[in-house]
């Protein structure tokens, strides 16, 4: 309730002051209506369905009741247009009756279906952000590749004739990584040192990334490759960039999916079937409703829909589609803008940069489900690039690209023109693009290597060709077995034209052995290579490989056999190959073992009468706040586990990965950036008085970041399983409860009379109802700290 207060106006006007007193009047008469208004919270039932929720009502003083928009929509009605806190009478929505059970508080409603509100099924919705946040704790990681590689003719050159041989010896890879909540940044680079002593360094990239989750954004500034579309190409940058990332939204599809909807007049299981397998299972109450947001498939499909009730009676319906990650879903907004200076001679020179600023911009929107639209462009000092271009499903069949690009510079003006089309005609999938340039058509690519360094050689390689045109085919070939595929490219440019073809044709043989056979014919000079292999899985003894090649007036053959050493500490692994081609002969073995902080191998080669040694270490050195720790490469994330104590096997989604060390830490490599990560330890490791409250929990670390995942250990007095029989020998009834009498610590007898109990001395009385009354148990251990496989029995009298 409020009162208006009002001024005496300067004229003696009464006009104004009766007004008020009307509108004070009326304000306070509506605030003692809403003070006699009762509310009521009540079990809702909608056309006889029970919604097994409770519904926020108000019973106005007339007897009406009453709710707000937002609480019927919640409550499945749709109460038509409206703000969602304005408050109406239930007889006001159109259809609407209502019974008001005042004993039960419960309310039954009827309506029509058609007035039901659309139920949204399927995963989770479009734009609603992950429930559980990123972790990224400050961390550094240092990724490391070491190879010492040497011949016994580069050493006995070096030795004999003193120091002539300029070969490397020692090769080392470094990927460094900062981490926390601003980010990270990265520096990658390699070093070498040659048999006379000299060293040799060389950076690659170096950058600080930022990403936002909520927004899906990522910032970079550093080295970074620019983003662009089909019918652009990408350059080396220096500089800053911000671009879309739907990598930050695992969960996310960002492709058009069939959307079904349907309408059930009974509560009814709905199904889902993408191409024959089941994508989603639910349920539905009584009305309309959508599935949408299925998991993402691509290319042609059909959607099948099967709603039953509850007597077994089905719905189905059918619906034909095309997916593409060439379209966008509706809404869907992909950005990336650059700024800064092209780099020249990456992997040549540590920094080799153009002296010009230039930006490039590339945006795509899904306008419609079936329409996404696209803009790029790209300008430097003499330069402009500009171009739109648009994909589009046509008929739920193929998905048509086109695109049109214009160039200005002081090299003239130039068009290009782009074309694709993607489909599938039955089982044959056909995808062909065309591209042409007009005038003298330029784009960064091309503009940068004219002012690079001289010992880029064929400056004219780097522009746009005149015309390129690729096709590519695969069909299955059910008389044969296998699947057969073609690509066709055809390249035109100043210098000249090349034409390419390529088939490949590959099948599964006896048990899960493959076959592979491909050519390759160079239309333009008449010369082809044909490749014919047959790969031989031995199971746990790794696979064997035989190959076949011939092209030009050489033939080569070759054998290997090899064993994948797995991520699993311990793990060994390795790989013998003999070839042979010409004249000349090569063979090589190596051995391969996965312990849990590197992956090494050690191996030698003999090419001719040339024999070399060659010795690989691969891993990393991770900082962070429980101090440095040795680990398998981390190319993504990772977590540190605290089990608090040594010993104990540590699992990712259920695969062995590592073993905690002394201080009962363990550092968990491949864990993936903004996903859901199941980690979980095996509690047979820990001692009988040792005990966990959980040994599965989930980590969600941030991008490249580092998380940390702790389990609650508790010292208990002695644990033990006991078996527990009753006076005439039979095994108390599974499902009986007991208790500890000196602790009251509780327990469940399971099958076998057997029961896991925590907290035990070394003298024990238990009390155990079973469904024929009640009994007390006397048993001993042998130690508090008993091994947990051990076991005592006892007698319930």
């Amino acid at each position: 309730m409020f009162r208006l207060r009002s001024r005496r106006p300067a004229n003696g006007s009464r006009h104004g002051l009766a007004l008020a007193l009307l509108l004070q009047a009326l304000t306070v008469a509506d605030g003692d209506a809403a003070a006699r208004d009762t509310r009521l919270a009540l079990e809702v039932r909608i056309n006889g369905y029970e919604t097994k929720l409770i519904g926020n009502f108000v019973m106005r003083s007339d007897q009406r009741l009453g709710a707000t928009r937002k609480e019927l929509r919640e409550l499945g009605i749709e109460p038509g247009s409206g703000a969602n806190e304005q408050s109406l009478a239930l007889d006001e929505v159109e259809g609407l009756t209502y019974h008001y059970d005042p004993e039960r508080q419960s309310l039954d409603l009827q309506l029509p279906t058609q007035n039901l509100a659309t139920q949204r099924l399927g995963p989770q919705p479009l734009g609603e952000p992950p429930a559980v946040a990123a972790a990224n704790n400050p961390s550094a990681v240092i990724n490391y590749g070491l190879t010492v590689s040497a011949s016994d003719d580069e050493l006995r050159r070096h030795y004999m004739e003193r120091g002539s041989a300029r070969s490397d010896l020692a090769t080392l890879s470094l990927d460094t990584r900062l981490s926390g909540p601003l980010g990270n940044i990265v520096n990658t680079g390699v070093i070498g040192a040659d048999l006379t002593g000299a060293e040799s360094a060389l950076r690659l990239e170096s950058a600080w990334n930022w990403s936002d989750p909520s927004r899906l954004w990522t910032w970079s500034a550093g080295d970074f490759v620019t983003r662009g579309l089909a019918w652009s190409r990408p350059v080396r940058f220096g500089g800053l960039q911000w671009s879309t990332n739907f990598a930050l939204r695992p969960d996310l599809v960002t492709v058009p999916q069939p959307e079904l909807a349907g309408l059930a007049a009974v509560p009814s299981s709905v199904d889902v079937f993408i191409n024959n397998t089941r994508s989603y299972s639910g349920e539905v109450r009584p009305g309309p409703f959508q599935v949408a947001n299925l998991p993402a498939t691509t290319g042609a499909g059909v959607a099948r829909l099967v709603v039953r009730d509850a007597a077994g009676r089905e719905i189905v319906q059918t619906k034909s589609f095309y997916a593409s990650p060439t379209i966008l879903r509706s809404g869907l907004f992909e950005h990336s803008v650059e700024l800064g200076v092209a780099r020249r001679n990456f992997g040549l020179v540590s920094g080799d940069y153009d002296d010009r600023l230039a930006g490039v911009a590339s945006l795509r929107y899904g306008y419609f489900d079936h329409l996404t639209l696209e803009a790029h462009a790209e300008s430097m000092q003499d330069l402009f690039v500009g171009g739109v271009g648009f994909s589009a499903t046509i008929l739920d069949r193929a998905v048509l690209s086109m695109a049109a690009s214009g160039s200005h510079g002081s090299h003239g003006s130039g068009m290009l023109a782009y074309a694709a089309l993607e489909t599938k005609v039955g089982p044959v999938s056909l995808n062909v693009s065309s591209q042409r340039t007009f005038g003298t058509y330029k784009d960064l690519a091309a503009a940068i290597p004219r002012h690079a360094a001289a010992s880029i050689a064929d400056r004219a390689t780097f522009d746009p060709p005149r015309a390129l045109d690729i096709a590519s085919i695969s069909a299955p070939i059910d008389y044969l077995g296998g699947s057969l595929n073609f690509n066709i490219i055809n390249r035109k440019t100043d210098s000249g034209a090349t034409r390419l073809l390529a088939a490949s044709y590959s099948r599964q043989l006896f048990g899960k052995s493959t076959l592979l056979v491909s050519g390759f014919q160079n239309l333009t000079t008449s010369s082809s290579t044909f490749f014919a292999s047959i790969s031989v899985p031995l199971g746990q003894m790794g696979h064997a490989h035989a190959h076949a090649s011939t092209g030009g007036t050489q033939s080569a053959v070759g054998v290997d056999y090899a064993k994948v050493a797995s991520q699993e500490p311990g793990s060994f692994g390795w790989r013998f190959s003999e070839r042979r081609a010409g004249t000349t002969e090569a063979r090589s073995g190596a051995l391969t073992y996965q312990s849990s902080v590197a992956r090494l191998e050690t191996g030698v080669e003999q090419i001719g009468s040339v024999l070399r040694l060659r010795t690989m270490a691969d891993g990393a050195l991770v900082l962070s706040s429980h101090g440095p720790m040795l680990s398998n490469r981390i190319d993504d994330a990772f977590a540190v586990v605290d089990v608090g104590h040594p010993g104990v096997p540590v699992s990712l989604e259920n695969r062995v990965v590592a073993i905690t060390n002394s201080d009962g830490l363990a550092l968990v490599p491949g864990v993936r950036s903004h996903q859901t990560n199941r980690i979980s330890i095996n509690p047979d490791a820990l001692p009988a008085d040792i005990t966990v409250s959980e040994v599965r929990t989930t980590a969600t670390p941030a991008d490249r970041g580092g998380a940390t995942v702790q389990f609650a250990l508790r010292r208990t007095s002695g644990s033990a399983i006991v078996v527990f029989r009753n006076a005439d020998g039979s095994f108390v009834e599974p499902g009986s409860d007991g208790i500890v009498d000196a602790s009251g610590r509780t327990f469940v007898v399971g099958y076998d009379g057997r029961a896991y109990i925590e907290d035990l001395a070394l003298q024990n009385r238990v009390i155990i109802s079973t469904p024929a009354g009640t009994c007390v148990a006397n048993f001993a251990i042998a130690t508090a700290a008993a091994p947990r496989a051990g076991m005592s029995e006892a007698v319930c009298r």
